[in-house]
Order: C-alpha cells, then structure tokens, then sequence
C-alpha cells in the first residue's frame, strides 16, 4: 500500500530519494494542513493503546500491512478509521515503537503562493503546487556566493528582513511548505 508522507517543516534525517528505503518511528497526523485530495481517507487500521511509564494511555499505536504508526491525542483500542498522512517527530524518541521500513516512491514539494503584503507575506488562499523531485537534497550546491564576510554580517529578525528589503522583493512568491512523499510499505 502507498502511505503519504509530509514532512513539514521537519528536517529529515538525511536526504532522501526516489527508488531509496527509508526506516524511521512514524507517526500519523490527522490534520496536517494538506489539501484533501492530498490525504487518505477512512483508511480501516487496528489500534492498540500506547501506555506512558505510569502505565497513563496516551496515544494509539496504528497497524496496517505491514505499516506501525504513533497517533497521538487518541487512546482508543480497535479497529479505527483514519484520514490524513504520516509525519515523524525528529526531537522524540518512542522507543517502544517498533521502526517501519518502506520504499520510496515520489518526492514532491508542496508549495504555496504567497503575496508581498506591507509588513510580511500572506499566502494566497488555494493556491498551491506540486513539483516532482528525485531527491529531498538541496537542488542549489553551495557556491563561493554564498560565502558571509564576517564583519559585513548583520542578523536580522524576518520582520527587520522583511521591512529592509521589500521594495527588492517579487509581487508573488512560491515558498515550499516541505515535501509529500509516497512511501510503499511492503506486508512482512
């Protein structure tokens, strides 16, 4: 089965790339602020309760074919319906979950239009894309442009960016919002 995957603004731990495997502590989120047509829906998988040191329930653990994902905010044990997609948490470790291993099969960015406002930019409701990529790597290598003179640097807030430099900014502007990716996870 094909999972989508959001990463958000989530570093990943490395890299990735299309025909790759990946083996990460999922998790599922059910609103990740993602077109629906982005999303599974009503997805049937078995649910276990996650229980903390106190033995306190605290988020499920969702099964599906192969498939082991952490939903957090629900306790209930049983066959359960999901809608959304999977994410990760890079700063929690849930050890007594076990890792799902899948194939990846489509990276795409998912972008979002954005309108030079008087003070920041404000995204233009609806309007978003998708663009394939073979890799989640930076597609501009670093060249000697991107060098700092030490003494000529200055760190600025986004807004004190914004005001000093808004009269050289574009009308429009596609911000990647993170990347959506089709992982193929394999029943063992």
């Amino acid at each position: 089965m094909t999972w989508p995957f959001f990463t958000g603004s989530a570093p990943l731990p490395a890299p990735w790339s299309v025909g790759g495997t990946v083996t990460l502590r999922f998790l599922w989120q059910d609103d990740p602020g993602l077109p629906a047509d982005l999303l599974l829906h009503d997805v049937p998988v078995r649910a276990t309760t996650l229980r903390d040191d106190d033995g306190e329930p605290f988020a499920q653990l969702v099964e599906k074919d192969g498939l082991i994902a952490v939903r957090t905010g629900h306790t209930r044990p049983g066959e359960v319906r999901l809608t959304g997609c999977l994410t990760f948490d890079p700063w929690t470790a849930w050890h007594q979950v076990p890792p799902t291993t899948a194939m990846i099969r489509r990276i795409r960015s998912f972008d979002s239009l954005y309108d030079r406002g008087p003070d920041f930019w404000t995204a233009r409701p609806g309007s978003h894309r998708l663009i394939d990529h073979a890799t989640t790597a930076d597609d501009d290598p670093p060249t000697d442009e991107d060098d700092v003179d030490p003494a000529g640097f200055e760190l600025l807030s986004p807004e004190q960016y914004y005001a000093r430099a808004r009269h050289l900014l574009p009308e429009t502007e596609w911000q990647t919002q993170g990347y959506l990716i089709d992982l193929e996870v394999r029943h063992t």
